[in-house]
């Protein structure tokens, strides 16, 4: 059996056309930015080759023991026939075809001899199985000791916390309950100036209204009932490091005003306190993707927002990264069970099962399967949530829906005076929402109709 680094090297020199001919299969170059489907291994009998994935080539993919397989040497397993299965496109659909295997081909654990494919389906055959997954061509593999998988969506998102990391501003990191927020924030600050500082996390929506500005800011004698001596807060803990504000829509709106200090001046004052004084720290906030309806609701101030968004990070969900289930799920078993494998039939149920919970969600299933079981080889298919749909919900493209950074006053100004004050032309013409440019106006302080031409200017 081949080994992951020359394989790698392999369908690297494939997908990316630096070779025309292969083994006696001929290949097309392809553009590494084209979005395209591709075969990606999410279980195999050697866990060192989950992840690698093959581009299915318009003449036709071999999958197979036979050297012109699209990943010569990866199915050498007994139960795989040298020309086992072959995956192509016609007419614009992925299709599989079993080539009268021996043992058969399956696709999401029914025996089929033709199969049209979308994204999400598991192709199985002796035991390895692959997900038809829509990416580039070719992209730097993840690498993280903590943030774990092999997919587009994590190479992104790794390579986002990376580009925020060099930065000084304040970062917003949004996404779904249980993605992993905390742990990407983290991700930054290791990777920051700041790294050999310290990095102090509040949630603050786990604090009443009257604790979390005493817990950020401290409070000096006697500022209320119990406070017995003068205490320092997070953000003084956090000088020189980072200060994470995890679920920062609820903090209460007297303490956003606050913040916003904070953020614009680098200011605080401890509670019951008269002094000003300076923090030397760096801002990294967690909200949910739902954060502009609060913003709309009045809940959570928008010239705050301002402030946090200049930059902001989207983590992708578990729909948004299906194939790197059985690998983070392996992995969280084996915290509780050293030697633990996860049968095919349990990674291809878990890479199909709704996750709400998204990896938190994950990890407690994990955990409770390698727990429970009295077998290495874990395969209990009862403790994997249901389906709610009959086919495996299908890996969504990363969209970017992060709110847009706000852009400059001037670019503003000239979008409404080239458009003689129109608020609605002007956000068609900055290809946005009207409430998010009243949003801005706001933010700065602008009166569209001061930017109108008066009726005597107008060209007749």
């Amino acid at each position: 059996m081949t080994d992951r680094r020359s394989t790698l090297r392999l369908v690297d020199q494939i997908s990316s056309g630096h070779t025309t001919e292969t083994e006696g299969l001929l290949v097309a170059p392809a553009e590494e930015a084209m979005i395209r489907a591709s075969l990606t291994i999410i279980h195999h009998p050697s866990w060192d080759l989950v992840g690698l994935h093959a581009p299915v080539q318009n003449r036709g993919s071999l999958l197979g023991r036979s050297p012109r397989s699209c990943l010569p040497g990866v199915f050498d397993v007994p139960k795989v026939s040298r020309d086992h299965a072959e995956v192509r496109i016609e007419r614009g659909a992925v299709v599989v075809v079993d080539l009268d295997s021996r043992n058969g081909t399956k696709v999401n654990g029914e025996p089929i001899e033709r199969k049209v494919l979308a994204p999400g389906d598991v192709v199985e055959l002796g035991g390895i199985l692959m997900m038809l997954t829509l990416g580039p061509a070719s992209y730097p593999e993840p690498h993280h000791p903590r943030i774990l998988g092999h997919s587009w969506a994590l190479a992104q998102l790794l390579a986002d916390l990376e580009r925020a990391a060099k930065s000084e501003h304040a970062v917003t990191l949004v996404g779904e309950t249980g993605t992993g927020k905390e742990l990407a924030a983290e991700a930054i600050h290791e990777q920051s100036q700041r790294a050999g500082g310290p990095m102090v996390a509040i949630n603050c929506s786990a604090l009443s209204e009257g604790l979390i500005e005493s817990e950020l800011f401290g409070h000096e004698q006697g500022a209320f009932t119990g406070a017995g001596g003068a205490r320092d807060g997070l953000v003084a803990h956090a000088e020189g490091g980072t200060l994470f504000l995890d679920e920062v829509t609820s903090t209460p709106p007297r303490l956003q005003a606050v913040m916003l200090r904070l953020l614009e001046n680098g200011t605080y004052r401890p509670v019951g306190g008269n002094q000003q004084r300076r923090a030397d720290v760096r801002v990294i906030a967690a909200a949910q993707p739902d954060i502009l309806d609060s913003i709309d609701a009045g809940s959570f101030r928008s010239d705050l927002w301002f402030r946090l968004s200049r930059r902001v990070v989207e983590l992708p969900s578990l729909a948004d990264r299906r194939e790197d289930i059985p690998t983070l799920a392996r992995h969280f078993a084996r915290a509780v069970r050293p030697d633990a494998e996860l049968a095919p039939a349990l990674s291809r149920a878990l890479a199909a099962a709704d996750w709400p919970g998204n990896v938190r969600q994950l990890r407690n299933v994990a955990e409770r399967i390698a727990e429970a079981s009295d077998s290495p080889l874990l395969s209990d298919l009862g403790a994997v949530p249901a389906v709610t749909s009959s086919a495996p919900p299908p890996p969504r493209l990363r969209q970017r829906r992060s709110p847009r950074e706000r852009p400059s006053r001037a670019t503003l100004i000239e979008a409404l005076r080239t458009e003689d004050g129109r608020v609605a032309a002007a956000a068609r013409r900055l290809g946005v929402g009207r409430k998010t440019l009243y949003r801005w106006l706001e933010g700065y302080g602008i009166d569209p109709d001061e930017l109108r031409q008066p009726e005597s200017d107008v060209p007749t």
